[in-house]
C-alpha cells in the first residue's frame, strides 16, 4: 500500500491539536449569481452553511485576520462549486464583496467528540 503524500502547506494544519471554524452562509446576492450561471440549479434549494477548519488562534480577532488574508480562497471555492469558468466569476473581488456575498461567522474553538 502506497503512503499518502501530504502537501507541505497543509501539514501544519494537520499537526495542530485544535482548530477554529469559519462558517460561510450564502446571502441573496450569491444565490442570484448562482441563478444567473445555472438557472436550473438545485443548489438554490441548499440554504445550509458550510464550515471550514482553520488553524486555532488565541482569539476570534486573530481568526478574522486569517480570514481577511485568505478570503479569496474561500470565495473562489464557493464560486467554483457552481462554475469552473472564472469568466463567470465576479471581478475585482475584495473583502467587502466577500461579506456582501456571505455571512461570515467565526468560532475560536472547534471540538470533536471522537
Amino acid at each position: 500500500m502506497k503512503s499518502c503524500e501530504i502537501n507541505p502547506l497543509v501539514q501544519p494544519l494537520i499537526d495542530r491539536k485544535g482548530y477554529s471554524g469559519l462558517m460561510l452562509i450564502p446571502r441573496k446576492i450569491y444565490y442570484e449569481w448562482v441563478r444567473y450561471v445555472i438557472p436550473e440549479s438545485d443548489y438554490l434549494n441548499e440554504k445550509e452553511a458550510e464550515v471550514f477548519l482553520l488553524p486555532q488562534f488565541d482569539s476570534v480577532e486573530k481568526s478574522e485576520e486569517f480570514c481577511e488574508l485568505f478570503f479569496d480562497l474561500f470565495f473562489q471555492y464557493k464560486l467554483k462549486k457552481c462554475s469552473d469558468d472564472p469568466a463567470f466569476w465576479p471581478v475585482n473581488r475584495n473583502y467587502e464583496m466577500f461579506h456582501q456575498w456571505f455571512e461570515v461567522r467565526i468560532t475560536a474553538i472547534v471540538s470533536t467528540l471522537m
